[in-house]
């Protein structure tokens, strides 16, 4: 069925990314983001620079993904390391290919990747909402079909993504804010090439902090 009218919660990354492409298959969108500012989180990755992707062909891609990383599949069938710098170069977004294969914008500005979607997101007509935050997502007939914000106002629509991501667990430990990614990370995914040839503690016993000391 022709989703007409969707909403998408969360403007980060994987938010605006929903949204550029609903919007350029056709639907009317209204992007919800709690925070002043879309894309916040991308301003700090990569040290300020967003990695944004690697060169890496996918069977090498792959084996560098420390759990099932079968779950990729899907997704790089349909938007691959090369679909993804198209994607920036066509939003005005100059690349560049550094050590390991690790992509950048040319500036060493993540704010240029967040600038390239807001651009084409306007571009596209999106509806952009900041400081909104929705406190229930609306279902008829076990279906969504709308969301509640914690104004109260209710906003109809054919179909919500949920694109809020998650948090990591901070220790709230003495020095931990002012060396957060200027030497403590929660994404070793993100940030361990950075540590390359280090010494590197790992604070946890869970699986996700198992899978980080062994990547």
């Amino acid at each position: 069925a022709q989703m007409n009218n969707v909403i998408v919660i969360g403007g980060g990354a994987a938010g605006m990314m929903a949204a550029v492409y609903a919007l350029r298959g056709g639907a009317s969108v209204t992007l919800l983001e709690r925070n002043e500012k879309l894309g916040k989180k991308i301003y700090i990755t990569g040290k300020g620079r967003c990695n944004l992707t690697n060169v890496a062909e996918e069977t090498e891609f792959m084996g560098n993904i420390v759990r099932n990383p079968r779950f990729l599949f899907a997704a790089l069938n349909n938007l691959n390391n090369n679909g993804v710098m198209d994607l920036f170069e066509g939003l005005g977004v100059k690349l560049k290919v550094e050590r390991g294969g690790r992509v950048f914008p040319e500036s060493d500005h993540a704010s240029d990747i967040t600038r390239g979607f807001d651009r084409e997101l306007h571009r596209l007509g999106c509806r952009v909402r900041l400081n909104t935050r929705v406190s229930e997502i609306l279902c008829e007939e076990g279906r969504a079909a709308g969301v509640l914000l914690e104004t109260g106002e209710k906003l109809r629509a054919d179909a919500v993504i949920v694109a809020t991501g998650a948090g990591a667990r901070w220790t709230c430990l003495p020095g931990e804010d002012k060396y957060k990614n200027r030497g403590i990370s929660a994404c070793a995914v993100c940030d361990g090439a950075f540590f390359k040839g280090a010494d590197v503690a790992v604070i946890g016993g869970g699986d996700t902090a198992l899978g980080a000391a062994l990547y």
